[in-house]
């Protein structure tokens, strides 16, 4: 059974996806290390947009990809295919990470989950899961959502308000906009060793007006995915939004303005 996902399955939310990809690959990628793995699991492949960025900085590594959603696997499998030069390095199959004693998984030595953990109402039992069936010794890799970790400056208060919101929405739908935090206990929990937690620290300023400017784009395009579904649950207004906007070209403009996110990363040994 599919759970309510927060940004919806819309064309312009696909495409979203795949330049979010390219956008925080370079904070995301900076400490995931899969030199020494040969073959790996990822765990919610979407809509393909971070298999091929894997395919891309990983060219020994082959991928097996899994994602219970019809509608994105379909999309994934259209986004893959613009790329025939890695068709013999990976296979995507329709799967519930909760149960997953049909997936082939001999030679698998590495699993990846990016960005998954957030919409799963109870990851503990995905974690468990994946320690059953993949072999021991395996690498897990995991980055996540901090969402009370951002910061704005000058204060946009409108714009926090929103953020809040969209966080209270997404704990009301059953997902956890800050299971970044907790990566430490749920890996504990279900068993892993040699568990190392850190923050992917994204902190941008004057000092890189143009990646400050980018991010600041792709933040306001990232809360606008949420709006449609908050409209409808009751958790903002289209006036409310008109406001964040605004908020957000004004900071995009400003020469002081700072940026502060850090998501959370965990790797883990089965």
């Amino acid at each position: 059974m599919e759970t309510e996902y927060i940004h919806g399955y819309s064309t312009t939310e696909q495409k979203r996806l795949l330049g979010q990809s390219r956008i925080l690959s370079e904070y995301i990628f900076r400490n995931i290390d899969l030199t020494n793995c040969q073959h790996l699991l990822e765990i919610g492949v979407g809509v393909g947009a971070q298999t091929i960025l894997l395919l891309e900085k990983f060219p020994h590594l082959h991928i097996t990809g899994v994602e219970l959603s019809e509608v994105q696997l379909a999309q994934a499998k259209e986004n893959l295919a613009m790329f025939p030069q890695f068709a013999k390095r990976y296979e995507i199959i329709q799967a519930d990470a909760k149960k997953l004693d049909n997936l082939d998984t001999a030679g698998i030595d590495a699993v990846l989950f990016i960005w998954v953990l957030e919409h799963i109402p109870q990851p503990k039992e995905v974690l468990a899961e994946v320690r059953r069936v993949i072999p021991t010794n395996s690498l897990i890799s995991i980055t996540e959502v901090f969402n009370d970790s951002l910061f704005l400056y000058p204060p946009c208060p409108a714009v926090m308000n929103y953020w809040r919101n969209s966080i209270d929405f997404q704990y009301s739908i059953q997902g956890d906009p800050n299971v970044g935090a907790r990566l430490g206990v749920l890996l504990s929990d279900t068993g892993y060793r040699d568990i190392e937690v850190t923050p992917c620290i994204v902190h941008l300023d004057k000092r890189s007006p143009q990646q400050r400017l980018t991010i600041l784009q792709y933040w306001k395009d990232l809360m606008y995915s949420h709006l449609d579904s908050m409209i409808q649950a009751g958790y903002t207004t289209f006036s409310e939004w008109e406001k964040v906007a605004a908020e957000m070209d004004i900071l995009m403009e400003n020469p002081e303005a700072v940026f502060y996110y850090n998501p959370m990363q965990a790797t883990a040994k089965i």
